[in-house]
Parts: structure tokens; sequence; C-alpha cells
């Protein structure tokens, strides 16, 4: 398994504000470690269009992508709109522009404590708002806080059509900015084991 950091968060070249651009730039990073698939491919909260974006350039480039996995962050369907189309998804940017912008919440207290956090947050914000998610074949599993069994069908009602090849929808604890450390971490470790070993999940 390999972690991808974005491009500028530490140092270096800005970090491009294009879903497409940031695809492109993992992609290269995938392959100069794994020239060619299978490929297992997975993001967290933004980091979720990037995995996707990168499902859809492979597939199109012939390669085989087994799981994408979504990990409290997903590619709407907008229908072949920018998301920032959609007023709820541009509130939502909007909302995280301003928490960064003033420095509170989460998202504040990150950027206050890891320097070029700020810039790579706003260009991601920038990427999530001026994205066109387009449909992926690949078995999907999408991992969410919270999740009740309204938005659990809402989200597969949503999304159905940019995931033909399956998606999976599971609740994992923790909320968004907590799931990934512990004590959450080590279930979520887990369950994301278990859709790696798994098919059929």
């Amino acid at each position: 398994m390999y972690g991808i950091d974005a491009p500028g968060l530490l140092g270096g070249a800005p970090t491009p504000d294009r879903v497409e651009d940031l695809a492109d730039h993992h992609i290269r990073v995938l392959r100069a470690v794994r020239p060619n698939g299978p490929y297992a491919l997975g993001g967290w909260s933004v980091g979720g269009l990037v995995a996707h974006e990168m499902a859809a350039r492979l597939e199109r480039a012939g390669e085989r992508v087994e799981l994408l996995l979504f990990l409290d962050g997903f590619a709407p369907d907008s229908g072949g709109r920018p998301l920032g189309s959609a007023p709820q998804h541009l509130a939502a940017g909007l909302w995280h522009q301003a928490l960064v912008a003033l420095q509170v919440g989460p998202a504040g207290r990150a950027v206050r404590s890891v320097p070029g956090v700020s810039r790579v947050f706003r260009a991601y914000l920038r990427a999530m708002l001026r994205y066109r998610p387009r449909p992926v074949s690949c078995r999907t599993v999408l991992f969410k806080a919270g999740l009740t069994h309204r938005t659990e069908a809402r989200l597969r009602a949503s999304l159905s059509a940019l995931h033909p090849g399956g998606l999976t929808v599971l609740p994992c604890s923790g909320r968004h900015w907590t799931l990934l450390a512990e004590p959450h971490a080590s279930a979520l470790a887990h369950q994301v084991r278990r859709a790696l070993d798994d098919p059929e999940r």
C-alpha cells in the first residue's frame, strides 16, 4: 500500500487546482512504483474525488482497477456539470473555504498545525467545485461516518449511475475529521482489509 501526498504540501511545486491534474500527478507517482495494474485505489474526503478520477483515467487507458475505496468522501453525480453548479456543493465549498480562511474548526486547526495545508486546502476546494465526475466500472466501497439508513438509501440512489460495477455503502466509526485517528483508525483498517480481501463485498 502506498500513500501519495498532495503536491505542494511539503513545499516544491504548487498544488494543482483541477482534479484531473491531481489525478495525473498521482498516476505518474503510482506508475513509477507499479507500471501496470490491477490497482486498488482510495481516498479520504476530497481525495476521494482524486481517486475516482484516477480510476476513470486508468480504465480509459485499458488498465484494470479492481476496487475504488471512498473514506467519508465520494464523487457526487452532477449529471456531467461542474460540482460547483449544484447549490449544495457550492455552499459546502464556500463554507470550508471560510473555515480555512478564519482558521476555525477541524480544518482551521489543521491549517494552523501543518505548514502549507492552507494552500493545499484552497486548491483542493477549487478543484472540487470545477470537477465533472464520470462513471467508473470498477467495484466501489464507500465508508461513511455517521451513516443512517436514510443516508445509505440516498447515497445508493444518487451514486448508482456513476458506479455500474457495484457500490457498497458501509458505516464507519468516528467523524469526518477523526476516523483516521485512534480509536477509530484500527476499526477502519480492519474494514478496509475485508474490502480488499473479499471480491464480493
